[in-house]
């Protein structure tokens, strides 16, 4: 019932958002993923990245296929996150923990310029942490940072979703929303 819910958000936000970008001249952005994490532990990292509470960095990276009305092909992106449990850190492999995502920065190279998206959400976590062994799907909003972009994508805006799963640092993710110029 929980993914049922969570699928049915993310379908309204991306509904919600585009009949307003169209109104603003705004093209859907549509992009799937496949790539890798690793998680930074180190505290004097996380302190100077991270906002107080966070317990972690994690860093992605991998490559993808994007769709929108100034760019459609391949990429390769690299991002990060801080990452924290909102409950206790996972001490069974048969529960679901719950975290929250913040100061997320994404950055997708394409041929023809770099789209930035900073993002924040949440993911439940299921597996061994001793092993490690996982499951984690996560579910972001972002915002374009046309500031921060470059070629085609310079000066733009948008929003949208990320939604997936890390599979034990093997990442599949799917993002969906509107990509637009700067007002």
């Amino acid at each position: 019932m929980r993914r049922l819910t969570v699928l049915a958000v993310a379908l309204i936000l991306s509904f919600t958002a585009m009949p307003s970008a169209a109104a603003h001249g705004a093209g859907t952005l549509r992009g799937d993923t496949e790539g890798g994490s690793i998680p930074i532990f180190d505290p004097g990292a996380v302190s100077a990245r991270c906002p107080t509470g966070f317990q972690w960095i994690l860093e992605t990276f991998g490559s993808g296929e994007l769709t929108s009305d100034v760019y459609t092909g391949a990429f390769t992106y690299s991002g990060e996150h801080c990452s924290r449990w909102t409950t206790s850190p996972p001490d069974s492999a048969d529960r679901t923990f719950p975290g929250r995502v913040g100061d997320g920065v994404l950055t997708v190279t394409t041929p023809e310029g770099i789209l930035v998206l900073t993002y924040s959400g949440a993911f439940a976590f299921r597996g061994d942490v001793t092993l490690p062994e996982f499951t984690t799907k996560v579910w972001l909003r972002y915002q374009v940072d046309g500031h921060d972009s470059t070629g085609v994508f310079a000066g733009t805006s948008g929003r949208g979703v990320l939604w997936g799963n890390d599979q034990t640092g093997y990442q599949l993710l799917r993002l969906i929303g509107w990509l637009g110029s700067q007002g």
